[in-house]
């Protein structure tokens, strides 16, 4: 597998990412930790409503 030669860092799983075939929900499942995750769908939130609002005065 991809990530048995690889430490577990953000790099190591960027590099997975770009150089095996595997999707972004792959990748991230190989990271063993993810102590954000029942934050996540906030976080996503948040993050969408202030960038729809950037790039909206971006195009005006």
């Amino acid at each position: 597998m991809a990530w048995r030669g690889q430490a577990c860092s953000p790099a190591a799983s960027w590099s997975t990412l770009l150089s095996a075939a595997l999707s972004p929900a792959e990748v991230m499942d190989l990271v063993p930790v993810r102590p954000l995750a029942e934050d996540e769908p906030a976080i996503r939130s948040a993050l969408d409503r202030r960038l729809r609002a950037i790039f909206q005065k971006l195009r005006s």
